[in-house]
C-alpha cells in the first residue's frame, strides 16, 4: 500500500484511532512500513513502533525491517490486538512486557436504546465557572498524572481539552477529562472519582454524559487506553470493546 492508502485505512477504522492520532501528532517523524499487509508506524528517533495488527508469523519480518532502519538496541513495540495475543511466544523471543490497555467506542448510530439520563449534578467546567467550585478532594497525587490545577490550566484556560464534573454542594466529587483527537472523534483523557464517593455510580454517570455530549455534537465517543478499573466504567456507560493495546520492549540486536 502507498501512504495515502495506509492513512485512509487508519482513518476509517476505529481500531486504529490511536495509530492515526499518533501519526497526526508526529507525522514528520513517522515512517510507514507495510510488512506483508501489516501496517507499522516506526519513529526511529523515539525508538518506538506501533504495529496495527498482531501477527505472530510476521514478527520476524517486522524485526528485520526495524533492525535495518535503526540498528541495534532496545525498542518499544505497541501491538494492536483484536483477539488473544501469544504472550508465551513473545516471552520466548525475549519480549519484555510493558503495559496493556483496552479501547472502547460508543457508536452514534448503534442499535442500543440507550437512556442518556440527564443529571443536574453534572456540568461542563469552563475557565469562567471553575472558580465557583471547590476541588480540594481532587488533589490526590496520582503517578504520571498532572495535578487537577495543572489539568484546569491546560484543558480550560489554554483550551486544550474539556472537563465534565460531578458536583454536590459546590464540591467536585469526580471528573472526566477528554479531548478531540481528530475530526469527529473525542477521546477520554482520564476519569477520577474521589475516594469517599467511589462505587456508587458517579463514574458511570460521567461516562454516559461524555457519550451524550459527543452524540449531540455528532462526534464519536472513544475511550482509549482504559485501565482494568475504567474498563468496567466504560462498559457500564454503554461503550463497546474495540481493541487491546499491548506494548513490549525488545532488544533488537545487529
Amino acid at each position: 500500500m502507498n501512504n495515502f492508502e495506509i492513512i485512509n485505512k487508519l482513518k476509517k477504522d476505529f481500531r486504529y484511532c490511536l495509530e492515526y492520532d499518533y501519526f497526526l501528532q508526529s507525522s514528520s517523524d513517522v515512517e510507514f512500513l507495510d510488512v506483508n499487509g501489516i501496517i507499522c508506524l516506526l519513529n526511529s528517533s523515539e525508538r518506538y513502533c506501533m504495529v496495527t495488527d498482531f501477527c505472530r508469523d510476521k514478527l520476524n519480518d517486522i524485526e528485520d525491517i526495524i533492525r535495518k532502519k535503526i540498528g541495534g538496541n532496545k525498542i518499544l513495540l505497541n501491538f494492536n490486538v483484536d483477539k488473544n495475543i501469544d504472550i508465551e511466544y513473545l516471552k520466548k523471543n525475549k519480549y519484555k512486557f510493558n503495559s496493556v490497555y483496552d479501547s472502547y467506542v460508543y457508536f452514534i448510530d448503534n442499535n442500543h436504546n440507550f437512556d442518556f439520563a440527564n443529571n443536574s449534578h453534572i456540568i461542563e467546567l469552563t475557565s469562567q465557572n471553575i472558580n465557583c467550585y471547590i476541588y480540594n478532594d481532587c488533589n490526590e497525587k496520582i503517578q504520571y498524572r498532572p495535578s487537577f490545577e495543572k489539568l484546569v490550566d491546560v484543558f480550560l484556560h489554554k483550551n486544550n481539552g474539556r472537563i465534565i464534573a460531578y458536583i454536590k454542594n459546590n464540591c467536585i466529587l469526580g471528573y472526566l477529562s477528554y479531548v478531540n483527537i481528530y475530526e469527529n472523534v473525542n477521546d477520554v483523557d482520564y476519569i477520577y472519582v474521589t475516594d469517599k464517593y467511589r462505587n456508587i455510580g458517579i463514574g458511570t454517570m460521567l461516562g454516559k454524559y461524555y457519550a451524550k455530549i459527543s452524540k449531540n455534537e455528532s462526534k464519536t465517543a472513544l475511550w482509549s487506553n482504559a485501565t482494568q478499573t475504567s474498563s468496567k466504567v466504560a462498559i457500564k456507560s454503554g461503550f463497546e470493546w474495540c481493541c487491546k493495546h499491548m506494548s513490549f520492549y525488545k532488544e533488537i540486536d545487529n
